[in-house]
């Protein structure tokens, strides 16, 4: 077992919601089998697509203001969000990390999203 697939196995496995980003804020992998992803997410996250392509409002913009944070501090931050899917509110706390390359330059971001209690 290589630690690309340790990875994967791990990602496929959690219960909360993981998802990776480039630095423009594309889509790269999500764990869509979450119990977390809602029918609408399953429907609209596709990967290449920003946040911003398969949604809309101002909970979007917080969010990508959220991710342009952790993108330019280099550090992992948490928030507490809040979205509009369907009509339903969702409050969530979401760890967001850089994810660098074996420079040390950040090539994108990673999110684990957990609801609030």
């Amino acid at each position: 077992m290589n630690d690309s697939e340790m990875l994967k196995a791990l990602i496929d496995n959690m219960k909360d919601y993981v998802a990776f980003r480039d630095l423009k804020g594309r889509l790269l992998k999500w764990n869509e089998n979450s119990p977390l992803a809602t029918p609408l997410m399953k429907r609209n996250n596709k990967i290449g697509h920003k946040i911003s392509d398969d949604f809309s409002g101002d909970w979007v913009n917080k969010i990508q203001e959220n991710y342009d944070k952790v993108m330019q501090s280099g550090k992992t931050i948490e928030f507490d969000e809040h979205s509009i899917l369907e009509g339903k509110d969702y409050y969530f706390h979401a760890i967001r990390f850089p994810v660098f390359d074996s420079d040390g330059n950040v090539i994108g971001i990673g999110s684990i999203t957990t609801p609030a209690s």
